[in-house]
């Protein structure tokens, strides 16, 4: 079954779930979520695809695309969004991602979903490629 938005969602509040540190202390929060707040609705799809991290800004002080659906971010698998889940050390100036880990990258990570199947996080990549890769489907 080909991963779609709501997977990614269920990944994101996972992996957030299962973070050594505050994900709600943090600049962005959880960007993914309306208001920055896990109990609130997951923003919306166009939101996600098209939107910018909250809280969150590059070098030069511009917002930093989620998914960098822009002319400037033409492939979204080096987009900040996957590149700072997936590269252990992080990537241009930011730390992978949770801050303190658990990190999908690390041997035997694994999270419990919101409908109470487990993954790995090689499977959480792997989704996440396939996702990115094939047009990000709603």
């Amino acid at each position: 079954m080909p991963t779609k938005y709501s997977d990614v969602v269920m990944y994101l509040d996972a992996i957030a779930n299962n973070a050594n540190g505050n994900v709600a202390s943090a600049p962005h929060g959880y960007w993914w979520h309306v208001n920055q707040d896990i109990n609130q609705a997951p923003l919306a799809y166009n939101d996600f695809v098209t939107g910018t991290i909250f809280g969150v800004t590059d070098s030069r002080g511009n917002p930093i695309p989620i998914i960098g659906t822009s002319s400037k971010q033409t492939d979204p698998l080096q987009s900040e969004f996957y590149i700072l889940l997936s590269t252990p050390g992080g990537s241009g100036g930011f730390q992978q991602m949770p801050k303190g880990g658990p990190f999908i990258t690390d041997a035997g990570f694994s999270v419990t979903l919101s409908d109470n199947t487990t993954v790995t996080g090689a499977q959480i990549m792997t989704n996440l490629e396939e996702w990115l890769g094939h047009g990000y489907p709603e």
